[in-house]
């Protein structure tokens, strides 16, 4: 995937419009689904799955159908904890997300990169980590949580002292909107707990399983989906000769490697502009 990207949207709830100066050409979708929830005191929630699609080919201003995951216990594949854009039957881009004790598998989900969550099967207490664009996540583990996108993120402890899964940042909000400054990225699976009266570790922002309890399960979040994108470049057009018209052009630059685009500037007598 293109890296890195100018511009950053984050969306947590609602349906997705691609900004006023979005890129056709130039961007990724991330999506991360919301886990599943067992609802039992014996076995912790399943991480979601994580897909993106490189290039989606939305022009600006378009209003996609969406859906952003929603935990529950009786989420199922292809339910509602499946972040999704484009519609149900044939969507751009799906993360699904776990469903109980299973995890969302990169094998149901759809995109040009895809990766799956980490189970919380049999008796296990902690929950499993979500995939993320670095790798899939873990599963969880006897009482401990599992880890997230690729094991870059740690899953919570689990036993008498247990914690909540972590929450990685690796998608930043810049785009002036209602979250702006917001960080995101694929959490990991909470801790069991083994205290009487205790609920499980909270699941991690955001895809992560929350870990059991004597108490039962921890905190839980919903999916997520992010935009990232480089602004079309504006200014800089030239003409050249094509044998039989001048035709405009974008200018190019050689950066040391390959010709590229860039805005050219003039001087207006007191600053530097875009021509």
């Amino acid at each position: 995937m293109a890296a890195p990207y100018a511009k950053t949207k984050i969306f947590l709830t609602g349906t997705v419009t691609t900004p006023a100066d979005w890129n056709p050409a130039d961007n990724t979708i991330h999506c991360i689904g919301a886990p599943g929830v067992t609802g039992t005191t014996t076995q912790g929630g399943a991480g979601s799955a994580y897909a993106a699609v490189v290039n989606a080919g939305y022009a600006a201003n378009v209003t996609a159908p969406t859906q952003i995951g929603v935990s529950g216990t009786n989420a199922i594949p292809d339910g509602t904890a499946n972040t999704r854009l484009g519609p149900e039957a044939g969507p751009l881009v799906r993360a699904q997300g776990g469903f109980g004790g299973g995890a969302g598998l990169a094998g149901n989900s759809i995109g040009d990169v895809k990766f799956s969550g980490g189970a919380a099967s049999g008796t296990n207490k902690g929950g499993g980590g979500a995939g993320g664009p670095s790798g899939a996540g873990g599963n969880g583990g006897a009482t401990a949580g599992g880890t997230a996108n690729g094991g870059t993120v740690a899953g919570g402890t689990g036993g008498a002292s247990n914690t909540a899964g972590l929450s990685s940042t690796i998608w930043t909000d810049n785009s002036g909107g209602p979250n702006n400054g917001l960080s995101v990225g694929p959490g990991s699976g909470g801790g069991g707990s083994t205290t009487a009266g205790r609920t499980g570790g909270a699941a991690g922002k955001y895809g992560g399983g929350p870990g059991a309890g004597p108490a039962g399960a921890g905190a839980y979040f919903n999916g997520v989906v992010v935009l990232q994108w480089n602004p079309p470049v504006t200014g800089g057009k030239m003409k050249v000769w094509n044998g039989s018209a001048w035709v405009e052009k974008p200018a190019k630059v050689w950066n040391g490697s390959a010709w590229v685009v860039k805005p050219v500037k003039v001087w207006n007598g007191s600053a530097w502009v875009l021509s």
